[in-house]
């Protein structure tokens, strides 16, 4: 896995928590996705009361992710959501 789809991973988890049926912590595909699109400043309601550290750390994960796609390994799951373990 790279490091930027980690990040974003991260980083979805901290700022979109959620939980499958089961009741375990998941993280949710299009919340990572919107962090890695370069749009979260658009399309997230809560962008502007983020501090101006926090949306310099998710706004980078665009400009790291154009780098990354040269060596990219993609993340895929059926249902839309990572597990957390642990």
């Amino acid at each position: 896995m790279s490091r930027t789809l980690a990040a974003a991973l991260a980083l979805a988890e901290h700022y979109f928590p959620a939980k499958d049926d089961a009741g375990r912590a998941v993280v949710r595909l299009e919340d990572a996705h919107v962090l890695m699109s370069g749009q979260a400043a658009q399309v997230w309601a809560d962008w502007d009361s983020l501090t101006y550290p926090e949306q310099q750390r998710i706004g980078r994960l665009g400009s790291v992710l154009d780098r990354d796609q040269s060596s990219s390994s993609a993340c895929t799951a059926e249902s839309g959501q990572v597990e957390l373990l642990g």
